[in-house]
């Protein structure tokens, strides 16, 4: 998923569940985060998110199972997880 593609996830999940109330927000990727799938710096209005645990997680050779909780929600693919992290720290600037 492309930075455009994310910042367009993130307008979509603030019109969805936010009313478009949230602030304009950074959102990257970030190999750093291994302990993590996503960060948001409140401050500075940018969220990470976790390539290892968001995009490597899923693939076939990963040492997860094929499917495993994000933040509550069984996801089976990297974008179900994606979405679901991008929630999760939407939440924090709400």
């Amino acid at each position: 998923m492309t930075s455009n593609q994310l910042q367009r996830l993130y307008d979509s999940l603030n019109t969805e569940y936010f009313e478009a109330a949230l602030p304009c927000c950074k959102i990257s990727w970030s190999r750093a985060l291994t302990r993590t799938a996503g960060n948001i710096d409140v401050r500075r209005r940018e969220i990470k998110l976790g390539v290892p645990l968001l995009i490597e997680a899923f693939r076939c050779d990963s040492l997860f199972g094929p499917e495993y909780l994000v933040c509550g929600v069984l996801c089976d693919n990297c974008d179900s997880a994606i979405r679901e992290i991008l929630k999760h720290e939407m939440i924090h600037l709400w």
